[in-house]
């Protein structure tokens, strides 16, 4: 399982171990930087005073000697010296018993340079080698020891490789000189080892801090964990606190406290939903009860058997309006109108499903008006929208007054197309025509009159409005017009049709 704690220390616990590795790296190589550096000047004093301890004695042929003298610690074991003298064909003429005829590197460095380079010597180990050019003098002469090094024998100009004559009566020599590097060594191997341990150690110790400030730092996503376990059904109104919550969790807490109103609203909904189903399908069950009822306690007529048919037919029918607008309305909030939006012909939609209520109309000498009318296609899902005009046109025709008027009125607009329908007979007032889109609510009792509606119709057009992004508003007027209001938006309008 994925955990965020586990994955924050581990990818903190990886950068503090980078970040140690380089800087011990780079603290290493300085180190060694420095003590090679303090090396080699200690090489170079020593070469130095290996040349002011040089004897040499012309007879038949050139040759060197050197004082043996223990001052320059030839003998001593722990700090040898490899010197090694040749003449400028490559010839060797002089070599320490030290080296045991091992022979150290042979390089010509540029007049006046001193060129060092690491070795090794077999059977002894690692070695630093310092090689320069070395001028020698007839007997008497008093060279310095510059003069001696070469150092003030090269050229100026450094770019200058050629090499200059040399002075009559001087002989030039390749001096190198070796030292073992052994104690540099153990001291880089120490460095190294105590490097290891003491990163090591820094990123186990920094990896269990780690594990700490994350496990406290999780702390308030622990109390909001169980401030959400405690919250139960009945306890829906409770809201998470924010005074103590870190400002990266907050969005998440403000979402989770969105959620949880959602989520009691919709169980309110739900409540009422049930209480509302209950209340409404209780009347028309114990109309039919009664009905059966008095109709089973003595022999009746045909005729009163018939009457008894029929008012129990009717208050089926009313029970079966209520549980088809209920599984449409489920279907609606669900989701279950999965049809792809498509160009309809508005107006038609219209005229096809007010010829449905034709029969109705003329039995009961409604007139039908119409205002404004325009030729209007709109994009939207068929299904949806022909579930809006028979709610619409339903209500208009149930709650219409005999003998009165149903009006319509169709526009299309550059930003929207308008969709009015109005009836005569209402006696509901302003303050009571906003209750008219909720579940249940009849204002009035001639709303209360038509045994077959469930009270859902207008709660239905509202939601699916609401869906294809447009309004549904209704407005009651003084001379007893009721109308119902309609807008969809301009991304749902086509144009006008031909």
């Amino acid at each position: 399982m994925k955990s965020i704690r586990r994955d924050v220390t581990l990818h903190c616990t990886l950068a503090i171990t980078i970040v140690l590795l380089f800087l011990g790296l780079g603290l290493y190589i300085i180190i060694r930087h420095v003590l090679r550096k303090q090396f080699d000047h200690g090489l170079l004093a020593r070469l130095s005073s290996v040349v002011s301890n040089i004897d040499f004695d012309p007879p038949d042929h050139f040759h060197v000697e050197f004082d043996a003298s223990n001052t320059l610690g030839w003998k001593v074991p722990s700090h040898p010296l490899y010197v090694q003298v040749w003449n400028t064909d490559g010839k060797v003429v002089f070599r320490s018993q030290s080296l045991a005829g091992f022979s150290l590197l042979f390089i010509r460095p540029q007049p006046g340079k001193i060129f060092f380079n690491s070795l090794q010597i077999p059977q002894t180990g690692h070695f630093r080698e310092a090689i320069t050019w070395l001028q020698i003098g007839q007997e008497g002469d008093s060279l310095g020891e510059d003069h001696r090094l070469g150092l003030s024998g090269g050229p100026k100009n450094p770019n200058d490789r050629k090499q200059q004559p040399k002075p009559q009566g001087r002989e030039m020599y390749l001096l190198a000189l070796a030292r073992p590097m052994k104690r540099v060594d153990n001291a880089l191997a120490t460095l190294a080892v105590a490097l290891i341990v003491s990163c090591s150690c820094a990123v186990a110790g920094a990896a269990g801090l780690l594990v700490m400030m994350v496990s406290f730092g999780f702390k308030p996503i622990r109390k909001i964990a169980a401030r959400i376990e405690s919250i139960g059904v009945t306890d829906l109104g409770d809201r998470l606190p924010t005074d103590y919550i870190p400002m990266e969790i907050q969005p998440v807490v403000q979402r989770l406290n969105a959620l949880l109103a959602r989520v009691q609203n919709a169980f309110l909904r739900e409540k009422e939903l049930t209480a509302d189903m209950a209340h409404e399908l209780r009347t028309p069950l114990a109309g039919i009860r009664a009905t059966l009822e008095l109709a089973r306690n003595r022999p009746r007529s045909s005729d009163e058997y018939r009457q008894t048919l029929n008012k129990t037919l009717a208050l089926a029918i009313q029970i079966q309006n209520i549980v088809g607008n209920l599984l449409t309305l489920a279907r609606a909030e669900s989701g279950q109108f999965t049809s792809e939006p498509s160009a309809s012909r508005l107006d038609q939609l219209l005229e096809r499903n007010l010829a449905e209520f034709s029969e109705s109309l003329t039995a009961r000498r409604v007139k039908l008006e119409q205002t404004a009318w325009s030729v209007v296609t709109i994009v939207a899902p068929p299904e949806l929208i022909v579930l809006v005009i028979r709610n619409v046109l339903d209500n208009a025709v149930s709650y219409v007054n005999d003998g009165g008027t149903i009006r319509f009125s169709l526009l299309c607009r550059e930003d929207a197309v308008r969709l009015e329908v109005a009836n005569t007979g209402s006696r509901i007032s302003s303050a009571h025509a906003v209750h008219v889109f909720e579940r249940f609510w009849r204002g009035d009792a001639a709303r209360t009159s038509g045994q077959h509606h469930s009270g859902l119709g207008l709660s239905i057009v509202k939601y699916v409005m609401e869906q294809l992004r447009g309004t549904a508003t209704v407005e009651t007027q003084f001379n007893g017009w009721f109308v119902i209001r309609l807008v969809f938006p301009a991304t749902d309008a086509g144009s006008l049709g031909p």
